[in-house]
């Protein structure tokens, strides 16, 4: 039997606790509770221990004190007697182990598990049994440098702790995977490196493996670098004995971080299939489910379980996928496989039939899962509900309908009694001098003027599916080349747009007419003789020289009307964001012009800036209306896909 080792065991742990340590030690231990009287009522100065050195109080302390009474008590014990410290659960240990500390404890250890604290006493007495004085060579040290040429020969990082966890070795491959220097590492104690907690659970090990007949022993750490940065490491440890005495230990350490990493990545993304909004299931070789996540089996009466496991095929016997499912997913698998085909995945939008009698359509996308030596192994199915969508997009499709009609009515019937109407009218003009015959011709013309905006209305919405880029300036000539008025336009828009040229012309126009027609009239201007005044429209563009500019027969009117770029204002170098259109009138009702109805003009149909808001919206771009810096409108137009042409140089 192993000769008897005597805890002194200072502080207000229960005496029942301590006997437990006592009786469920391997080993004979003693353990003596004694009060703090060597504090001196917690003056820590010149606190002392009585201690003879012939007759030792005891083989080892335990200190279950404050933080201020294990200081004073760690200084006060005597000579080469080991220390142990009891901590609470949050309390840190690296202070205690750096101010001379054998080993730590937390206190529900101390309470639920006496046998532990028992082995591990033992040992922290076993290595200071040997210990001799500081000034001699100590034996243990030269046992454990006897590790010293396998530690600085291993590929893999080394190292070798003493029996209190301090680093007697350490090799280039261990600096390297902690970024710290050997001589950093050499002499500190191993929880400045992995932190108290995970240290501790080391010393559990080590503690088992000295008892038991195992070997060796793995855990996990974690450790930040001297850079910061954090590494996972699996050390193997080893404990070194001697006549039953635990020196210390030897661990060779594997880098796992990488491993570690991917392994978070694939619980994050499990998570994220598992949670998602879409519905996805795989199907092994056999057509069989071998994973699904909630939301796809989620409309099914049976529960997960039951649904994965089972063929494909039963889903559609019971009723919930059509026949025609299983011929189509073979062919969609088979387009997959093909040599002669590079398509990669294939959507297909099939409908589901709920328990409860309703009918779901979904947008699915389907895949294949990597071959293995080329063999096929399954697929990968996403399924994206878009009942709602689909019932909207009909919806859509009848009113489409419906508005294609309204327009074929307009267009022909509304238009050819009118076209009768007028020829009468003709014919009165020639037969009857009278006022009311000009007032009937004007009634005639304003509604083949309201049935063309109509029209033009009804169709300018449509949204464009495949724009072309266009170049920008040529556009706006072509607008102003069909708008008369005495106004002047200049030009700064060299560059090209994505668009739909013959819509956006019809943009450009509304918006130069709108100006013309309304704006004169609102400042009271003598009334526009369009005869006279057919060709007296300009446009200067700042590319243009003195003689390539557009012709003036008249003096320039005060009336402007300017195009430009809209630039982002955080870039000026970056490609513009949009167009604007600006003049000098008036300015804007307080209104949302782009309403259909809304206008200034008595005479006006109130339809020109809606069908402008109509295009805009067609194209995807975002139409405001605004001052402009001089206090007439602004029209912006954002969400351009613009590019700017590079100046020549002069």
């Amino acid at each position: 039997m192993r000769e008897r080792i005597r805890v002194c065991w200072v502080g207000p742990t229960p005496e029942g606790q301590t006997q437990a340590i006592v009786e469920q030690a391997i080993h004979p231990i003693t353990v003596t509770n004694r009060s703090v009287e060597w504090l001196h009522d917690g003056e820590t100065t010149g606190a002392t221990v009585e201690h003879d050195a012939d007759t030792p109080i005891a083989d080892c302390f335990v200190l279950d004190l404050d933080a201020e009474g294990r200081d004073a008590g760690i200084r006060a014990v005597p000579g080469q007697t080991p220390v142990a410290v009891v901590l609470g659960h949050d309390e840190d240990t690296s202070h205690p182990l750096e101010a001379g500390a054998a080993d730590v404890f937390r206190r529900d250890t101390v309470q639920q598990e006496p046998a532990l604290v028992a082995r591990r006493l033992r040992s922290v007495v076993d290595a200071s049994a040997s210990r001799p004085p500081l000034t001699r060579v100590s034996a243990d040290s030269t046992r454990l440098g006897r590790y010293q040429t396998v530690v600085e020969r291993a590929a893999d990082p080394m190292y070798v702790l003493d029996s209190s966890g301090r680093c007697v070795l350490a090799n280039d491959a261990l600096a390297r995977f902690s970024g710290y220097e050997r001589t950093d590492l050499v002499g500190t104690h191993a929880s400045t490196f992995i932190g108290s907690a995970e240290f501790e659970r080391a010393g559990e090990l080590l503690a088992d493996l000295a008892s038991s007949d195992e070997s060796a022993g793995r855990f996990e750490f974690t450790l930040e670098t001297a850079d910061g940065d954090e590494r996972v490491g699996e050390a193997t440890i080893v404990p070194v004995t001697t006549d039953d005495r635990v020196l210390g230990s030897v661990g060779v350490v594997r880098d796992i971080s990488e491993r570690t990493r991917r392994t978070r990545e694939l619980a994050r993304f499990r998570t994220i299939v598992e949670t998602a909004p879409v519905g996805l299931f795989s199907l092994d070789e056999t057509g069989t489910i071998s994973w699904a996540n909630d939301e796809f089996v989620a409309p099914f009466a049976e529960p997960a379980d039951e649904i994965v496991g089972e063929p494909f095929q039963a889903l559609v016997e019971r009723g919930y996928f059509s026949p025609e499912e299983i011929d189509a997913y073979a062919e969609r698998v088979r387009t997959l496989l093909s040599d002669d085909t590079d398509v990669t995945e294939i959507t297909h939008e099939p409908r589901l039939h709920t328990p409860d009698g309703e009918t779901r359509t979904y947008r699915a996308t389907l895949t294949t899962l990597p071959l293995d030596d080329g063999e096929f192994t399954g697929t990968v199915n996403a399924f994206r509900e878009i009942t709602d969508e689909r019932r909207y997009q009909r919806e859509l499709e009848r009113q489409n309908d419906r508005l294609e009609q309204f327009a074929s009515l307009v267009s022909h019937d509304l238009r050819n009694p009118l076209n009768v109407a007028q020829g009468h009218v003709d014919l009165l003009e020639e037969a009857v001098d009278h006022d009311s015959v000009s007032e009937v011709s004007w009634a005639i013309e304003r509604m083949a003027t309201l049935i063309d905006d109509l029209l033009t209305l009804t169709r300018q919405g449509e949204t464009v599916g495949d724009p072309e880029r266009v170049d920008l300036a040529a556009v706006v000539d072509d607008a102003w080349a069909v708008v008369e008025g005495p106004v002047t336009l200049r030009r700064d828009v060299a560059g090209t747009v994505a668009a739909d040229r013959s819509r956006l012309v019809e943009l450009f126009t509304n918006l130069f007419r709108n100006v013309v027609d309304h704006g004169m009239a609102d400042e009271n201007r003598a009334p526009i003789d369009h005869d006279a005044h057919a060709n007296e429209a300009a446009v200067h563009d700042p590319e243009a020289t003195d003689n390539e500019q557009h012709p003036t027969n008249e003096p320039e009117s005060a009336r402007e009307i300017t195009v430009g770029w809209l630039d982002d204002e955080a870039s000026a170098s970056a490609a513009p964001t949009g167009f604007f259109v600006d003049d000098d009138g008036p300015g804007l009702p307080d209104a949302d012009v782009f309403e259909a109805g809304v206008t200034t003009d008595p005479d006006g149909t109130g339809i020109g800036l809606a069908i402008v808001a109509e295009i805009a919206e067609a194209h995807g771009w975002t139409a405001t209306a605004g001052e402009s810096p001089s206090g007439g409108a602004r029209f912006a137009f954002r969400g351009v896909d613009s590019a700017r042409a590079e100046r020549s140089a002069r």
